[in-house]
């Protein structure tokens, strides 16, 4: 459950790089996820706690900071995480870290400050989620072994060849600020059934296309020139919720099981982020240097 806290009353800048002390930690870290709060409030002492986005950096910083001690925070907005950094990197405030979503921000990790730190992919989800979590989780919640992991890759796999054009659309748009995927009622991309696997609802993605009256050709040059990865750069709710929509799916239609609770899917998703890591070899590459 995610909690608004208000302590200790801080106030000034100074007060967040004392607030370590406050909590007996090495470092507080600052994360998204959760309400989103103003500067003004942080400094106030607001924050949320027991976010996807607290639990997943949790296990990201376990793997390569486990002798450090930490308070994580999530503010939500990344507006404010930003303002942190920029106070951070001038040297106002200390013994403060800020942990964030890459978005689609060009991310150059070679001369990024040792205490900022980003996703790999668009969001946590993006870093989370792949087909190989999919049968981890379906096989942990289920506590058995299924025999269809053919389907279900071919179903995963559909998926993303159906969002390739809308992820380079993404992108493209995100140069102008602006966005292809609905950030609001994206769900209504993913049609769900009792009787398939869940699909991207080609149709609505069609109508995105057309009122934003994108040129197809363009946006497939930008995708190819860019090299965007589908996958790691796919709007992460809505690859998250794929993914969710696709273990319940599972679980209900080949385990029998009546509920598949969300907040547990996505809690052991997230507990497979060391392994996750581990089995890809750009995301070992990019955490290491970050952490290094």
């Amino acid at each position: 459950m995610m909690k608004d806290r208000a302590k200790p009353f801080i106030r000034t800048n100074s007060g967040i790089s004392n607030s370590f002390l406050f909590y007996n930690v090495d470092f507080v870290v600052y994360v998204e996820g959760g309400n989103s709060y103003t500067y003004d409030q942080v400094k106030l002492g607001h924050y949320d706690e027991d976010t996807e986005d607290i639990l997943f950096w949790k296990n990201v910083f376990s793997i390569y900071r486990d002798i450090k001690k930490y308070k994580f925070k999530s503010v939500g907005s990344k507006t404010t995480l930003k303002q942190l950094v920029v106070d951070i990197e001038g040297g106002v405030i200390s013994n403060t870290i800020v942990a964030m979503d890459r978005d689609f921000d060009k991310i150059d990790i070679s001369t990024t400050n040792r205490l900022i730190f980003y996703t790999h992919g668009y969001s946590w989800e993006n870093d989370v989620w792949n087909i190989n979590t999919i049968y981890i989780v379906i096989q942990q919640l289920s506590a058995d072994f299924l025999t269809i992991n053919n389907q279900i890759l071919n179903a995963y796999t559909k998926f993303l060849k159906d969002i390739t054009f809308s992820v380079y659309a993404d992108s493209l748009l995100a140069h102008k600020s602006k966005a292809f995927f609905p950030r609001k009622g994206h769900r209504r991309l993913i049609i769900e059934s009792k009787k398939s696997f869940p699909e991207i609802n080609v149709n609505e993605v069609e109508k995105l296309f057309n009122l934003k009256k994108l040129n197809k050709c363009k946006v497939y040059n930008h995708g190819l020139r860019n090299q965007i990865d589908i996958e790691r750069f796919c709007y992460s709710h809505l690859l998250g919720d794929y993914c969710i929509s696709m273990v319940a799916y599972v679980l209900k239609q080949y385990c029998s099981l009546k509920s598949v609770p969300i907040d547990l899917v996505i809690r052991c998703a997230i507990n497979q982020i060391k392994q996750t890591i581990i089995n890809s070899p750009d995301k070992i590459s990019y955490y290491n240097s970050q952490f290094t």
